[in-house]
């Protein structure tokens, strides 16, 4: 009996459609290199060596079907639209006082920090895995996560102890906040058509979240100035404010990985006119 021969012109369909589903990637890529000053994605060899892939690709699956082109053509659009600003900075640097002023432009400004403060609310998913990972001491007498007892877990004196808590807290939330904010940032980009979104992200990098970031966004203060902001605003001890700090990248790792930086040592007017002469000379945006 004669053994089945493989049909060979399975193949270029099959690379066609891997092709097809690089696109997306690809397209968020190449939104990322329009706008990178710095890394490995800054120069134009890497914007035109990515275009050039992606065209490649695109007219291989177009050839051997006009269905995986079209599909290619549009993951690669969505792919470049999944791509918005990201702004970040250390606790107490002021980045959200900038997602503000952005919103109060015309911005879109996804806030991780909110959507945190969503999942929270009772009944939820996370509400619920929360509960059920560290006891109902964690709750207020209403049944709301109390989120002060949850800090005081997190940063307790004891290193290892808090470590263990941020991890595991961490583990559960962050799932829920990237799912959240994924459907926000579809909303916005995809079925909106909202041209000018950003992600604000005290973790933008620690969270993976900056690779959907372009250009990135740095709200830049000492260490010693963010201290001091964060015991005056919420009357925290210092201890915990320098563990708070520590436990987030450094400013240097931060200021290497930054597209752009906005000094926010001075006054809040100073961060203003910054972030409205970039916006104005990147961007072609008056700010207000």
């Amino acid at each position: 009996m004669a053994l089945p021969v493989r049909n060979s012109s399975i193949l270029p369909a099959v690379f066609a459609g891997l092709f097809a589903l690089c696109q997306l990637p690809l397209g968020l890529l190449r939104r990322k290199t329009a706008f990178r000053k710095k890394g490995l994605l800054k120069s134009p060899t890497a914007y035109f060596g990515i275009l050039s892939i992606a065209v490649g690709g695109e007219i291989f699956s177009a050839l051997v079907s006009p269905a995986y082109g079209l599909w290619g053509l549009v993951l690669h659009i969505i792919g470049s639209r999944l791509c918005v600003f990201g702004i970040t900075g250390g606790i107490g640097s002021g980045k959200s006082t900038l997602g503000k002023f952005m919103r109060d432009n015309g911005f879109i400004v996804l806030d991780c920090d909110q959507i945190s403060r969503e999942i929270l609310v009772k009944n939820h998913p996370a509400h619920r895995a929360l509960v059920k990972a560290f006891g109902r001491s964690i709750l207020t007498e209403s049944g709301d996560i109390d989120r002060e007892k949850m800090a005081a877990l997190a940063w307790s004196s004891d290193p290892n102890r808090g470590d263990a808590v941020r991890k595991k807290l961490s583990a559960i939330t962050h799932p829920f906040i990237t799912n959240r904010l994924m459907f926000k940032l579809i909303t916005a980009r995809l079925l909106r058509f909202h041209r000018w979104v950003a992600i604000e992200a005290p973790l933008l990098f620690e969270t993976g979240m900056h690779w959907l970031c372009s250009p990135i966004l740095l709200v830049d203060v000492t260490e010693g100035t963010q201290a001091r902001r964060v015991m005056e605003r919420v009357h925290t001890p210092p201890e915990r404010v320098e563990r708070q700090i520590r436990s987030q990248s450094s400013r240097d790792e931060k200021l290497r990985r930054a597209d752009v930086v906005f000094d926010n040592e001075g006054a809040v007017n100073l961060l203003y006119r910054q972030c409205a002469d970039y916006f104005y000379t990147e961007h072609g945006l008056a700010f207000r």
